[in-house]
């Protein structure tokens, strides 16, 4: 799991909805800017309209975490924050595919950042 200083605060959600750069793929979207004063953070929204179930939910944000938690304690002097948002609910096939596709965005992602 991702540790706490990693993840987005409230405030950030907000922030990165308004002022986020926006990559869409298949079920899933990031939005993200170059942060200039505090650390790296990440975070995901699935929404109760699009997973109904909670187990669900949290088990794609788990296999999600774990995906960034690779990355993003790695590369923090790149002061990045990443919002990943689920658009629809995935199935096996999309799940496994969207999560390799979301490992390269955020590996392009971390090393086009600048310092």
């Amino acid at each position: 799991m991702l540790a706490k200083k990693y993840k987005l605060k409230k405030s950030d959600f907000s922030f990165l909805l308004k002022n986020g750069k926006k990559i869409r793929e298949n079920w899933f979207g990031i939005i993200w800017v170059k942060s200039q004063t505090s650390n790296n953070g990440f975070g995901v929204i699935i929404p109760l309209a699009i997973v109904k179930k909670a187990v669900q939910r949290n088990v794609l944000k788990r296999k999600i975490f774990g995906i960034a938690e690779k990355y993003i304690p790695n590369s923090a002097d790149k002061k990045i924050k990443i919002l990943l948002r689920v658009f629809k609910k995935p199935n096996q096939d999309e799940t496994t595919k969207g999560l390799q596709k979301l490992e390269e965005i955020l590996k392009e992602l971390l090393n086009s950042a600048k310092s």
